[in-house]
């Protein structure tokens, strides 16, 4: 049995973009694990015991961002795959919703003023195996600038592929 890997979700917008897409990736010792041929070319693979931590980068140009205040993850068995587990962190649900998270940490990215905040408790894969899609809903909470003490919400998405386990059954 292989040593259990610490990945990273890494989750990235722009305080002023227009669209609701969120950059992703997951990163293994800070280079992207996507598989890039074979079988699950596009997806990225885990083995069971393996944990997943989340990290979310808010460009804010000097903006002030209030919260964020969910981060709901969905998985959907893919294609036609016959599979007893609902997704590869929870086996009993679908969906698992993070509200948790550590106080940001102001920084910079590329020269952008940037927050960044990390979820409280990192996902532990648990299935043994499977193939999913993975949707990814973060919901956001900005300031309104023309009123005092009010808010107003955005989600952003994304949606890769994920592997646990070779996909199949062990023989």
């Amino acid at each position: 049995m292989t040593e259990p890997k610490q990945y990273k979700l890494k989750l990235t917008f722009d305080a002023r973009q227009m669209t609701v897409s969120l950059q992703n990736v997951i990163l293994l010792d800070g280079v992207s694990s996507m598989n890039t041929s074979g079988a699950f070319a596009g997806s990225y693979t885990f083995d069971p015991g393996d944990t997943l931590d989340i990290e979310v980068v808010a460009l804010t140009h000097g903006e002030s961002l209030v919260s964020l205040k969910d981060l709901t993850l969905v998985c959907v068995p893919a294609g036609s795959a016959r599979q007893p587990f609902l997704s590869p962190y929870d086996t009993e649900s679908a969906g698992y919703v993070i509200r948790e998270w550590n106080e940001g940490t102001a920084t910079e990215v590329d020269g952008n003023p940037a927050i960044i905040f990390t979820a409280k408790a990192p996902l532990s894969i648990t299935a043994p195996y499977g193939e999913w899609e993975m949707m990814g809903y973060l919901s956001v909470l900005f300031p309104r600038p023309d009123l005092t003490d009010a808010q107003f919400c955005r989600v952003f998405d994304f949606d890769p592929s994920v592997v646990v386990g070779g996909g199949n059954p062990p023989n």
